[in-house]
């Protein structure tokens, strides 16, 4: 085992000199001893540079050889038997490449107590690199990731490509990161979250997205890897605004001028008119619609919406209606929905003709409803709402659901029917100023391990597990 010393620097800081200076003082405390310098340059200068170098490394750690040889390969392995048996001291200038460096030194290892220091030879094209990215904090960091453990050949390459580029600088560089991403797992999770995630909860995020087949696992660490992606102080997904805007930018390449034919959604404007005109088709796999975010007057239209505008959109999995007004029937709804937010829903119960088999997450904060589903003891319940709990029953209509969001839900006054939400894992209630009953069946959820009651200073009767 070696000790192994990198100096690194920019240029002109006096690294080779440095080098020098610390092979000048221990070079004689070692059994054989060698220091090679400006490696890249002679290896790039002579067609035979390389081998050169390994006869001169070979020859000063072995010392007894005067035969030449003129194959890396054969110096390669009699200069990794030289290092196992001897104890050395190595000094490597200016090593720009893994192939130098596997060449130099082999891969059996060294003789215990030796010590090799290294000096790479990035300056120029890091000051490219650099100067390409016009000092930018984040470029440079996810820049550097990106080029983390690769040779100066790769980061030549890369400056290369960047240049012929004609988009902004910085853009080019954040895509760069991007493109490199492992596998079409992590960019479509990278694209979900730039469209629909960022500031939400890390762990809600995740429930969400492994129901619509992407691997959250090692797909976040990858991006958080990448710096592409961070996790907050309150586990909630962040990332940068230029990113989440190059996100959204390799969205919108998908059709630059037709929004209908794009895969997400999110600017609010243009999900109402997609909408409003009835065009979303099954290449759609989210939309985001929030009418408060929209200047009204601009739309030139009613700002009511139609049910059947769903009704090709057969591959829709993350959908957000907040405060809308949609009129007809729910049964149009996509039936592939895996989260569903509809903040401000106008109705006092949902439809049963909401297709909510495949939901794993239903976010109704703000909304009217004044049950989900009521308890039987629950005088306040008229005969239809009873005949819609009989249907929800039967139909188990919720099996898949994980998380319920019914917070600030002003008149909502009973939640029961628990064992239609066997899989319920979180249970966020909070501020609903009239909720008097959480019904026992509550017990049936054997996985919820998250309840949030907060602010529901009416409530009367409580499950015997939630009072312990």
């Amino acid at each position: 085992m070696a000790d192994i010393l990198t100096i690194y620097g920019i240029g002109g800081i006096g690294k080779t000199s440095l080098a020098k200076h610390i092979y000048g003082l221990y070079c004689r405390e070692f059994q054989r001893s060698s220091y090679i310098d400006d490696i890249t340059r002679k290896c790039n200068g002579n067609f035979n540079g390389l081998v050169d170098l390994q006869e001169q490394l070979f020859n000063e750690i072995y010392k007894t050889s005067s035969i030449r040889f003129h194959d890396v390969s054969i110096y390669t392995t009699r200069i990794e038997n030289a290092l196992a048996r001897r104890r050395v001291f190595l000094v490597l200038d200016d090593i720009t490449t893994l192939d130098q460096l596997d060449s130099l030194l082999g891969s059996k290892g060294f003789h215990p107590g030796s010590k090799v220091q290294l000096s790479p030879g990035y300056e120029e094209v890091s000051d490219n690199l650099v100067k390409y990215c016009q000092g930018h904090p984040l470029a440079l960091k996810v820049l550097g990731k990106s080029l983390h453990n690769q040779d100066v050949a790769y980061w030549e390459g890369c400056i290369e490509g960047l240049m012929k580029e004609t988009n902004s600088r910085i853009n080019n560089v954040l895509r760069m990161s991007f493109d490199a991403l492992p596998c079409n797992n992590d960019k479509e999770l990278f694209k979900h979250i730039a469209c629909f995630f960022v500031g939400i909860d890390k762990d809600v995020s995740e429930t969400i997205l492994n129901a619509c087949d992407i691997n959250t696992r090692s797909g976040i660490t990858d991006l958080v890897d990448k710096c592409l992606l961070s996790i907050g102080l309150n586990n909630e997904l962040k990332m940068h605004q230029l990113i989440q805007e190059m996100g959204r930018w390799e969205v919108r390449q998908e059709s630059l001028d037709k929004p209908w034919k794009r895969s997400r959604l999110w600017c609010h404007e243009e999900s109402f008119r997609v909408l409003k005109q009835k065009k979303g088709k099954g290449n759609v796999l989210g939309l985001a619609l929030d009418m408060r975010m929209i200047e009204k007057e601009k739309l030139g239209a009613s700002f009511e919406l139609k049910t059947d505008a769903f009704s090709n959109m057969d591959n829709l999995m993350l959908l957000q209606l907040n405060y809308v007004h949609m009129n007809g029937s729910y049964e149009n709804f996509p039936k592939e929905l895996r989260g569903l937010c509809m903040h401000g829903f106008p109705l006092k119960s949902i439809s049963l003709d909401l297709p909510m088999m495949n939901l794993v997450a239903l976010d109704m904060s703000y909304s009217n409803i004044e049950s989900f589903v009521g308890c039987d003891s629950n005088p306040r319940l008229d005969k239809r709402q009873k005949w819609d709990r009989s249907r929800l029953k039967d139909n188990k209509l919720l099996g898949s659901l994980k998380i319920l969001n019914l917070s600030f839900c002003k008149q909502l006054r009973s939640l029961g029917e628990f064992e239609q939400l066997p899989t319920l894992e979180r249970l966020i209630v909070r501020n609903c100023i009239s909720l008097v009953e959480v019904c026992e069946s509550i017990e049936k959820c054997v996985d919820l391990a998250f309840i949030d009651l907060s602010y529901c200073k009416k409530i009367e009767k409580l499950p015997r597990i939630i009072r312990c």
